[in-house]
């Protein structure tokens, strides 16, 4: 009998990051009847576990699907798409996001769950500190901005915030435990590889060479 066919050399990448954060832009959740997306929550995952380096090119791809049309963002397309929602009351808080993301990537994290906390805290401020800035200018400060841009969603955002906290450790598991690469067989024999998002680029300290 014909002898069996080799293993696959090459493993596609994990589902991206962006997909992830599109996945979840739909899924609601009620926290004292006020309606609550898993986004931000998923902005500090994707910092944990990826770095802010490769957490700010994924939210800038994240950015850029929305802005050019594809329905990305909260509430698309039901309430526009494209550039224009991009530039409407929710421009600020998706700024926001690169800013959390880049904190939420360049912490360093143990075992402290109060220190942890507080680090995720101050990352996601940014999103409503931008949000808040832009809503302000856009319908005016005579508004109650931070009634209606901030304080319905504090309550949903310190669960999300307890959430990230809490999985931090297992989410640094997961990264120790993960292979950094993989082998891929060339016409130069075999070399090395990282299927998972242009980490060659992001992170070159971890690209190996077999000898």
């Amino acid at each position: 009998p014909p002898p069996p066919p080799p293993p696959p050399l090459f493993f596609p990448p994990p589902t991206p990051p962006p997909q992830l954060l599109r996945s979840l832009v739909g899924s609601e959740m009620c926290i004292r009847d006020r309606p609550m997306t898993m986004q931000t929550f998923v902005v500090l995952i994707i910092g944990i576990s990826l770095g802010w380096k490769l957490g700010v090119a994924t939210m800038i791809l994240y950015l850029f699907e929305g802005i050019i049309g594809l329905p990305v963002f909260s509430g698309t397309p039901e309430k526009g798409i494209g550039l224009v929602y991009f530039t409407g009351p929710t421009m600020g808080y998706l700024i926001g996001f690169l800013i959390a993301v880049f904190f939420a990537g360049k912490f360093n994290y143990d075992n402290n769950l109060f220190k942890n906390f507080l680090k995720l805290t101050f990352a996601t401020s940014f999103i409503y500190i931008l949000g808040i800035l832009w809503l302000g200018g856009l319908i005016g400060w005579d508004k109650p901005i931070f009634k209606l841009g901030a304080q319905p969603f504090l309550f949903a955002e310190l669960f999300k915030i307890l959430l990230a906290t809490f999985a931090i450790n297992q989410i640094k598991k997961i990264i120790q435990d993960k292979p950094d690469t993989i082998a891929v067989a060339d016409k130069s024999g075999l070399i090395l590889y990282d299927p998972t998002l242009i980490k060659e680029f992001f992170l070159p300290n971890r690209h190996k060479v077999i000898t």
